[in-house]
């Protein structure tokens, strides 16, 4: 073993509170180290450590190196299917993986399957270090024991299950026709990664098993463990915690630690013929996507990869302002080993003239990679300003890029696979930490040349996707019985005292308060170590709901605008600016380099303080979006969504949805008006969360908004809605040709004290939980139920459950659905006990990031809370008692509101079978 260390400098500027604010160029970012250790045990498997104390939370990540690529012809999906299996395993004959992940204390767990590796990950408190290990040792160690043919047959069911809900129809899920497209049908990316139906029914239990053994071998796997660990005890850790057998070695075995990439990257396949095929799926409008095969990106090469995709996201953002039938276009990189995919996804209004939109999309990209003007969207007066503009541009470009990783890599989930995957792939565990760092040095030319070779007219591909039809069938469905579920046979320690043991960090410990003159309340949270990323986070009270008319406030979020950019644009620095008006709440969220601080809140100044309407701007609005927004609106998704809050909150405003008819009719001056009593210090609260020290912050935001006064009234806060006059409603939605039925109930809790809130939320992972497993685990109906509970401000407390359910078993899931809300209020203490310990190991993951703490911390005291109570969360879950879920489930059956959208005369059918 040795230890590890690179540095990544990208710049450095001092915070003070000082007039003159850091210069716009590259994100100001310090030196940043990285501490690791490396493990390569005798059987080849490599276990590398990674140090970082930015929050209490340790990752473990497996990265598995069989993909979709692994599969055997005729059989595609079994690599995916394995996935699924590997959680239904039982290493002690008696409870699967996934509820010992549960028992383990894990925050979060999952796993993915791409073209080259299966990924399976778990974040959790750094105190369940050695139970997390443990089980993950014990998946490399033993796959899939305890599954059988009862056990494959459900979860085939439920993959099926996610291939209808990502839009499967009859041929294949979306992203399937893209490779097909972009990849010749000899290349094994072709294929499609979930598999088909076909493939899907194909595949046995022997194919599993001889799957298994090939490929899940500890020589073909690479093991990362990231957070909040001690390098120097790591060692004793991994010996006392991994099974025994895995440092066996197999007679005459010698492991081989290194690059497992050719050294000299293939060239990405040629495409087929170009042909733009249509087909037919569950979108609301048409759909046109572009696609590139670029070469492989899991080596320090791919920075040039990373780099393009931000560079022809930010080039395409505007296309609609080319073509007003283009909504918007999202951008998107593909990794592979033996090659990359860049996609661009572009919904449309009509679709009436696709071959214009998708030469007009190619045209922008052509004079991007040709030296054009790279995003700047000015013209030039000479070359030499020209030039000027494309190196700001350009350089714009490279600091979102380098910002957009750099944030992405505070999350340890998110670094933690990056890493975990180029590590397996390279033997490298540094070119993570060596693409971040060479992402800020990259030039125009370097980009220019890689484009010109890769992204070019001739190498690009497309499909178009278009609404299924009315009379359109969907897939074919299996009829497969339903095999008997095992119970867990385990009692587990979810008593308040477990509970409180997941919570013994402090996510606000030595958060400073303060109150500017102008009453905005200022929030330092420190954050010790991590990554130098900083968080603003600005809560105004009203939101939407105190909009008068209500349309005022939607139509503002679109078109108002700052008067200016006297400090900069935000892309100037790689700093990352949204401003949401949710229904309680206006939020503006900043994020970027610590040493940028002053520039964001330099811009955070100009955003609140110079907010208007540009006349005309609502006609501009209507003229580009009106129509495509009235196509949405008569979706049966949307219409459900707008049945389904009239009937919980009646004619409260928290109940509306402003339509088409209200966004034509608001005038400049009404929403202009909004923005005026929106953007206001009264009640508003400031969070500052990063490595930063309140001495330093506080003059800063005193210096920048001090001065910020109100330009209007304040807005109307909402008040408490009445229950329903009905204590059960069903809305049904027909949707034409759906193989699925979307299912929601919403139900209103009683005023969300702390400790009731609490409660909601334990309430609504007991449901969900319980209907995830009788649903998915038991019938394979559904690729998953889930329930969660919010609070809005005026005492609203919000219970929902939702997720998609095969047609052909939905009148069984339906029964299945009535007899576990009624058997709810008997529920014993064990199933208590275990929705509690649930929500609070999804409380540990608060403090993960620099984001989740602002709008934690904000959220918190928007609500009129404390500070403090941010860290109270898992204290006040375990005090919540069996009395205060009564009280809660009481309330809720008071006023359910059921929304089916699918096959109306199934759902009718099914709705009538139950007594509804």
């Amino acid at each position: 073993m040795k230890m590890l260390r690179v540095a990544v400098p990208l710049g450095f500027a001092v915070v003070s509170a000082c007039v003159t604010l850091p210069r716009a160029g590259a994100p100001a970012l310090p030196d940043y180290n990285f501490r690791m250790r490396d493990f390569k045990l005798p059987n080849g498997l490599r276990i590398i450590v990674e140090e970082d104390h930015g929050s209490p939370l340790v990752g473990i990540f497996n990265v598995v190196g069989v993909g979709s690529t692994g599969d055997p012809k005729g059989k595609e999906g079994l690599a995916h299917l394995l996935e699924h299996l590997t959680f239904r395993a039982k290493h002690d004959g008696r409870i699967t993986v996934w509820n010992r992940l549960d028992l383990s204390g894990a925050a979060t767990n999952n796993a993915f399957t791409n073209f080259d590796t299966t990924v399976y990950y778990e974040v959790g408190p750094k105190e369940m270090l050695p139970n997390l290990l443990a089980l993950e040792g014990a998946r490399i160690a033993m796959p899939v024991p305890g599954v059988d043919e009862a056990v494959l047959n459900v979860e085939r069911e439920v993959v099926r299950n996610e291939l209808r809900q990502r839009g499967e129809m009859a041929v294949g899920p979306e992203f399937a026709w893209l490779q097909s497209a972009v990849f010749p049908p000899e290349h094994p990316y072709s294929r499609p990664t979930v598999g088909t139906h076909e493939s899907l029914s194909a595949i046995t239990l022997q194919d599993v098993k001889d799957f298994t053994q090939k490929h899940y071998r500890p020589e073909n796997m690479t093991l990362l463990i990231i957070g909040d660990v001690d390098l120097a005890t790591i060692d004793k850790v991994l010996d006392k915690a991994l099974p025994k057998t895995l440092y066996t070695v197999p007679e005459g075995f010698k492991p081989t630690f290194g690059s497992r990439l050719p050294k000299v990257a293939a060239e990405p396949p040629a495409p087929p013929p170009a042909q733009l095929k249509t087909y037919q799926a569950v979108v609301p409008t048409p759909e046109l996507y572009l696609a590139w095969s670029l070469p492989r990106s899991v080596d320090g090469a791919g920075v040039l990869q990373q780099f393009v995709t931000a560079a022809a996201q930010g080039a395409l953002s505007e296309a609609w302002q080319g073509d007003s039938d283009i909504v918007s276009v999202q951008v998107e990189l593909v990794d592979g080993v033996e090659a990359s995919m860049l996609l661009a996804s572009i919904p449309l209004h009509k679709g009436d003239h696709v071959e214009k939109t998708k030469e007009l999309v190619l045209d922008q990209l052509v004079k991007l990679w040709s030296g054009g003007d790279l995003g700047s969207g000015e013209e030039s007066d000479s070359q030499v300003e020209g030039a000027i503009k494309r190196e700001r541009a350009f350089g714009q470009l490279r600091n979102q890029a380098v910002m957009r990783m750099t944030a992405g890599a505070e999350d340890i989930q998110n670094r933690g696979t990056e890493r975990a995957v180029a590590t397996h792939f390279t033997g490298d565990p540094l070119v993570y930490s060596r693409m971040l760092k060479s992402l800020g040095g990259v030039s125009i030319g370097q980009v220019l040349a890689f484009a010109g070779q890769y992204l070019t007219r001739d190498r690009a591909r497309a499909i178009v996707i278009e609404p299924l039809k009315a009379d359109a069938k969907g897939a074919a469905n299996t009829g497969l019985g339903d095999p008997s579920g095992e119970a867990n046979a385990v009692k587990a320690n979810y008593t308040a005292s477990a509970v409180k043991d997941l919570g013994r960090a402090k996510m606000v410990e030595g958060a400073t308060e303060a109150t500017l003159q102008n009453g905005l309340h200022v929030v330092v949270v420190p954050r010790r170590g991590g990554l130098p990323v900083v968080t603003l986070a600005l809560g105004m009270p009203g939101g939407k709901a105190g909009s008068d008319p209500l349309a005022a406030a939607d139509l503002a979020e679109e078109v108002a605008q700052p008067h200016g950019h006297r400090y900069g644009r935000p892309s100037d620095y790689g700093i990352f600016l949204s401003d949401v008006v949710g229904d309680d709440v206006h939020a503006v969220t900043l994020q970027g380099a610590i040493g940028n601080l002053p520039n964001m809140l330099a811009i955070l100044s100009e955003h609140v303080k110079t907010q208007y309407v540009e006349p005309g701007a609502a006609v501009i609005f209507r003229r580009d979006n009106l129509e495509y927004l009235r196509e949405m609106e008569a979706l049966p998704d949307e219409q459900a969504d707008r049945a389904g809050k009239k009937a919980l909150f009646g004619a409260h405003p928290y109940g509306h949805v402003t339509s088409t008819k209200e966004l034509d009719e608001v005038s400049d001056s009404e929403a202009e008006g909004f923005v005026k009593r929106s953007l206001s210090p009264k009640g508003a609260t400031l969070v500052i969360s990063g490595n930063v020290e309140a001495a330093q912050v506080l003059p800063l935001a005193t210096q920048w908004l001090e001065d910020w006064s109100p330009r209007g009234e304040a807005l109307k806060e909402p008040a408490r809605p009445k229950p329903p006059e009905k204590a059960r409603q069903v809305i049904v939605v027909h949707r034409p040709g759906a193989t699925q039925v979307e299912v929601q109930l919403a139900c209103l809790g009683p005023e969300p004290t702390p400790k009731q809130e609490a409660a909601q939320s334990i309430l609504a992972e007991l449901v969900g939980s319980t209907l995830f497993i009788r649903v998915r685990e038991e019938l394979g109906a559904t690729y998953g139920l889930h329930g969660s509970a919010s609070t809005l401000r005026g005492g609203v407390g919000l219970m929902e459950w939702q997720g998609s359910v095969e047609k052909a078993r939905f009148t069984k899931a339906l029964g299945v659905v009535k007899d576990v809300l009624e058997k709810t209020a008997a529920a014993d203490e064990q199933a208590f006990g275990k929705a509690r310990w649930q929500m609070a190991r999804q409380a540990t993951m608060r403090g993960g990031t620099s984001r989740s703490v602002a709008r934690t911390v904000l959220r918190e005291l928007m609500l009129g809370r404390n500070v403090s109570s941010a860290d109270y969360a898992i204290d006040t879950l375990a005090e919540v008692t069996r009395d205060d879920l009564l009280e809660a489930w009481s309330a809720c059956q008071k006023s359910q509101v059921f929304t089916f959208v699918g096959d109306q005369e199934t759902i009718e059918q099914a709705v009538k079978s139950v007594g509804w």
